[in-house]
């Protein structure tokens, strides 16, 4: 159930993101379905990670984290926000996408507690 809680903060937090242009109706998106999957499961986790820590530095920290993720899976900032409104433009394909990130992320925790 927290986790859930974290994911739909993070939804919220990550779709109300002004940083993209704006553009009414993109026609494509620059990364895959599956990498929005897994980047998204991987920021999650971290922001569920950052919450838990300690709040000294937690703006540095939370950064640290993200360019991580965003190295980690050679995408930028800019093609994920693009990615994200691209996707919340289209209501059957993200809430798609929210069931498999959740599912990502409930087998992540389950291959770490083992």
């Amino acid at each position: 159930m927290r986790i859930f809680s974290v994911l739909s903060l993070t939804f919220l937090l990550l779709f109300s993101c002004d940083t993209i242009n704006k553009f009414d109706t993109p026609a494509s998106t620059p990364l895959t379905e599956e990498q929005t999957i897994s980047l998204l499961s991987d920021l999650i986790i971290a922001e569920t990670i950052i919450k838990e820590s300690d709040t000294i530095k937690l703006n540095e920290k939370k950064q640290k984290y993200y360019d991580q993720i965003f190295t980690d899976h050679k995408v930028s900032k800019k093609d994920f926000d693009s990615s994200l409104y691209y996707y919340s433009n289209k209501y059957n394909e993200s809430s798609d996408i929210y069931e498999k990130v959740l599912s990502s992320i409930k087998k992540k925790e389950i291959d770490y507690l083992k």
